[in-house]
């Protein structure tokens, strides 16, 4: 009899627990994609920063729905930080062949947060026999202070229609919406209190395992569609709340 799925998962993340570490970059990129695409698996290879995050790691356990064969029940990608595909914001307009349109995005925002590092990646969506069953192009730019800008076309992308948005602003047309989510990161054997398991039954918690220990962060993103592309601001640093993330949201709607 197979072992059950959040055993194995356990097991994973034990096996890799000393081969893994990041910098603070791809650390702060790891925790983007935890939400940015739930049920993901990722795997990055790097040096500096210890973190728990093995292929399976960003598969959260306990939000996992099977489906059936033949169906997607999680997406991976991988993304190699040392190997920079745009080096502005000028060179992410090149991914207009991949993503069916011209991607947009400032080399600098008015507040100062400045353009790093973008990256082309294609999305694999596995079914429970890992199969790929699908697959889409993606565009993520790494701005500093840990903000990401991710960029993929409409039909591609995970409807946020059931997360009730924050706030929302209308610009020129164009509908601007902001989520906040509250993540618990836990190491792989840790528990979650009762408390934070009622939390998530209620949808106000999210947990994840692969941290090194207990971390509470909250997840912030402005998402919006435009020109057939859709578009995700975010970041886990809190010292950008959502009122800010709209202001430069609106900013990448400005980019010729």
């Amino acid at each position: 009899m197979s072992k059950p799925l959040d055993e194995t998962l356990i097991e994973e993340l034990r096996a890799q627990a000393q081969l893994i570490s990041f910098s603070e970059e791809q650390s702060s990129r790891v925790l983007n994609n935890i939400h940015n695409l739930k049920r993901r698996k990722i795997t990055m290879m790097g040096k500096g920063k210890k973190i728990l995050v093995a292929a399976a790691a960003i598969f959260v356990i306990g939000s996992i729905t099977v489906y059936g064969a033949g169906q997607v029940i999680g997406y991976r990608s991988s993304v190699n930080i040392g190997q920079v595909d745009y080096k502005n914001a000028q060179e992410v307009r090149k991914a207009e062949d991949k993503l069916g349109a011209i991607p947009k995005a400032p080399q600098q925002f008015l507040n100062g947060v400045e353009f790093e590092s973008g990256y082309f990646m294609m999305v694999d969506g596995l079914d429970e026999h890992d199969n790929i069953v699908d697959s889409y192009p993606e565009v993520s730019v790494s701005y500093d202070q840990s903000i990401f800008l991710d960029i993929s076309p409409v039909s591609a992308q995970m409807s946020d229609e059931e997360i009730p948005a924050v706030s929302s602003r209308q610009n020129g047309g164009i509908s601007l919406n902001a989520y906040a989510i509250d993540y618990l990161f836990l190491p792989p054997e840790a528990k979650p209190s009762a408390e934070d398991r009622a939390l998530k039954e209620a949808g106000k918690l999210q947990i994840s395992y692969g941290s090194t220990e207990e971390e509470r962060k909250t997840y912030r993103y402005v998402t919006w569609n435009k020109d057939s592309l859709r578009y995700s601001l975010a970041t886990f640093n809190d010292n950008y709340e959502l009122e800010e993330l709209l202001n430069m949201a609106e900013e990448v709607l400005t980019v010729e």
